[in-house]
């Protein structure tokens, strides 16, 4: 038996359901995982149930743990248009809504864990790519200028050094003095006439 509601309590659950809804997709929709799944616990009518939220590509729904009882929150089309599916267990909305801020936390730092070992995974690449290339890539962008960067190669401390200034940044090449530092000369343009 669950909690009794007016049709006014009704219409504000639905109302905030639905914006509840939409967030949880928005959430799903910037991360990069197939799916995410957190577990909730809440007290229904004086009984501890847990609950799974789960968030894929092609719905979300909640189901209750050790029972084949569901519920879909919402329904993705081919077109990629969501379709929020009608409340089934109002109790159980009542008490989701009620505790929606630790599931909404829970999802968040799913998506954002998720990100970040992604980042640190795609630098990991990075760097074992530059490495075993034996190349090291720095893009720098500048505005368009008439002063055209210059490369200045100096000795410091038996190191050969290439210095680099474009606008207010410098960059500096350094090597031991075995090897150095080559220009690779332009031809002159000749202007006709």
């Amino acid at each position: 038996m669950g909690i009794i509601f007016s049709q006014e309590e009704k219409e504000q659950l639905n109302k905030t359901y639905k914006v509840i809804i939409e967030d949880l997709r928005s959430l799903y929709n910037v991360s990069d995982l197939t799916k995410i799944s957190t577990e909730f616990t809440v007290t229904e009518n004086g009984n501890r149930n847990t609950y799974s939220l789960v968030i894929n590509k092609k719905e979300m729904y909640v189901s209750l743990h050790y029972s084949d009882w569901y519920m879909n929150l919402d329904k993705i089309s081919s077109r990629g248009k969501q379709k929020i599916c009608p409340i089934k267990d109002y109790t159980l909305v009542f008490e989701f809504l009620r505790i929606y801020e630790k599931v909404r936390k829970s999802v968040f730092e799913t998506v954002s864990e998720n990100q970040r070992n992604k980042t640190q995974g795609m630098s990991k690449i990075q760097n074992l790519f530059n490495k075993y290339t034996k190349e090291a890539i720095i893009e720098v962008e500048m505005p368009e200028t008439n002063n055209k960067p210059a490369l200045e190669i100096t000795s410091e401390n038996g190191k050969n050094v290439g210095r680099v200034t474009i606008g207010p940044v410098s960059l500096k090449i350094l090597t031991s003095e075995n090897v150095s530092i080559v220009g690779k000369k332009e031809p002159a343009k000749v202007k006709r006439k």
